[in-house]
């Protein structure tokens, strides 16, 4: 018996990854760049443009989204998309979505 069975956790999630798009925000103080960068990926920007619009570069970009990956669970921009809408980072409009800043 491993210490996740002692725990009643499933083995993958003993091993510090989260389940998929659980972790919700916890404050509205928790802007992180990781989460800037989920409202930009979720208002539809390429990932050169959230580079430019961070003042960051395309590998901090991405190290950026790695960790939000690795982080809520995303697999992929639609999952960061609907976490995004979900914990109310962005509101859908008639034209699409809508940041909420």
């Amino acid at each position: 018996m491993t210490a996740a069975d002692k725990k009643g956790l499933p083995v993958k999630w003993s091993l510090g990854r989260h389940p998929p798009m659980t972790k919700s925000l916890g404050g509205a103080g928790n802007d992180t760049p990781s989460i800037k960068l989920v409202r930009l990926i979720a208002d539809g920007l390429s990932m050169k443009e959230i580079a430019d619009q961070m003042g960051k570069s395309l590998k901090t970009a991405e190290y950026h989204w790695a960790r939000a990956k690795r982080h809520y669970g995303f697999r992929n921009y639609v999952d960061a998309t609907r976490w995004a809408i979900k914990n109310g980072l962005v509101s859908l409009d008639e034209k699409g979505v809508s940041l909420r800043l």
